[in-house]
């Protein structure tokens, strides 16, 4: 039979965060939740119309878990405590990081996919000779820009796959940059009349091809009616036919 030892009283526990190793390893997860973190996390509940995301949340908690069990934990020597707080850092709270990382990217990138559609549509496609250069060369930046952005966090998530959390980190963080830079480019070029050609062009372009669309499916429709109606009427007038020649 096991003997499970007795719980530590809040004093012994105090003791333990008191020794300089264990407040050391602590005080490293603390820096890094508070000064680096926390505003990671912030940033990518607000994009989340400003509630907590779950997934975050949870690494939140397994965080602290692990904390108070290293801590907490009566049997546990002083490099086993350490090595859970210095565990709950190195994966949880650099797990919460890349997620939030990757939940603001996604975010920019969803935000400003109809306006890079529609900058590559009307500008660059169709009316690319009309306007000044130097405003042609604006929208070539952004679409030039959002596909390198796609690049950089494609390559994120890939380094974030071999396990290599110190270099997905900056990786992220660097692609995080390319979205303030995209939105910065977009936010200009925002200012020029062509952005707003552009989306009336763009808005109008799309509402026709959906009338053309219903149309197209509704003449199918009528075709279909037709051919049917002509079939039954064909039976209909063989059956009498048969039964003529057959009286």
């Amino acid at each position: 039979m096991v003997t499970q030892s007795a719980p530590l009283s809040v004093d012994d526990i105090a003791c333990r965060i008191a020794d300089k190793d264990v407040a050391a390893a602590i005080a490293s997860l603390l820096h890094l939740y508070y000064y680096e973190i926390h505003d990671l996390s912030s940033f990518a509940s607000a994009e989340n119309c400003g509630r907590r995301i779950e997934g975050l949340t949870n690494e939140i908690y397994a965080c602290f878990h692990h904390i108070a069990r290293g801590v907490c934990e009566p049997e546990n020597t002083k490099d086993q405590q350490v090595q859970e707080i210095c565990k709950a850092k190195e994966t949880h709270l650099k797990r919460l990081a890349l997620d939030a990382y990757k939940i603001i990217i996604a975010s920019f990138l969803e935000e400003y996919a109809h306006i890079i559609e529609t900058v590559k549509y009307f500008v660059l496609v169709e009316y690319a000779e009309v306007f000044q250069k130097d405003i042609i060369d604006s929208a070539r930046g952004i679409l030039e820009s959002a596909a390198h952005l796609k690049q950089l966090f494609f390559r994120a998530k890939k380094i974030e796959k071999t396990g290599n959390f110190s270099e997905a980190l900056a990786a992220f963080e660097n692609t995080l940059e390319s979205c303030y830079d995209l939105r910065q480019k977009i936010f200009e070029f925002n200012k020029c009349d062509i952005y707003h050609l552009a989306v009336a062009k763009y808005a109008h372009d799309i509402k026709t091809k959906d009338s053309e669309h219903r149309r197209d499916i509704l003449w199918k429709i009528i075709f279909v009616a037709i051919n049917a109606a002509v079939s039954i009427a064909v039976s209909v007038a063989t059956y009498f036919l048969l039964n003529w020649l057959k009286s």
